[in-house]
C-alpha cells in the first residue's frame, strides 16, 4: 500500500510486488545517459536472480521512459549493479551505480530466475537516496 495514495502498489504500477515495503522508494538518475539523466522515483516491484546468482530488482520507474524499439512509453525495467561486490538487495553506499535494462518481449515476468539473455542494456545510471541527491548527482 503507498501511503501518498492509499491503493495498492500492485494497482498504481500494473505489475504485482513481492516487496511493497521492504525497499525504500529510491530515485534513479544518470550522469552517462540524457534519456535517463532526468530524476525518476524508482519503486522496487520484486528480486529476482540471474543464473549466476546476482541479484537483480525488478522496478517501475515513474515517469516512464520513451521506448524507441516499440514507439510507447514502458516503466518496467530491470536493475543490477554494476560493480563487482555491490548488490542491489543491499545498499549501504550512495549512489549506487546500475545497470539499466528492459525486458525482451519473451520475459517472463513471475520467473525467479533470470538471464542475461531475456534483458537489453539500455543505459548506466545511478540510485540515490532522495530527489535532491538524484538533482545534483551527490555522493557520500
Amino acid at each position: 500500500m503507498r501511503a501518498d495514495t492509499g491503493k495498492p502498489l500492485a494497482e498504481l504500477t500494473g505489475y504485482p510486488t513481492l516487496y511493497p515495503t521492504l525497499y525504500p522508494t529510491l530515485y534513479l538518475s544518470s550522469l552517462e545517459s540524457r534519456e535517463f539523466e532526468p530524476v525518476r522515483t524508482c519503486v522496487f516491484l520484486r528480486r529476482v536472480e540471474f543464473d549466476t546468482a546476482k541479484p537483480a530488482m525488478v522496478v517501475r520507474l515513474d515517469p516512464p521512459v520513451h521506448d524507441q524499439d516499440s514507439e510507447g512509453s514502458t516503466g518496467v525495467f530491470l536493475l543490477t549493479t554494476r560493480y563487482e561486490g555491490d548488490a542491489i538487495d543491499s545498499l549501504r553506499t550512495f549512489p549506487c551505480f546500475v545497470h539499466i535494462a528492459v525486458p525482451n518481449a519473451q520475459w517472463d515476468y513471475h520467473a525467479a530466475k533470470i538471464s542475461a539473455n531475456d534483458f537489453r542494456v539500455v543505459a548506466w545510471g545511478e540510485l540515490y537516496r532522495s530527489v535532491s541527491d538524484a538533482k545534483d548527482h551527490k555522493f557520500d
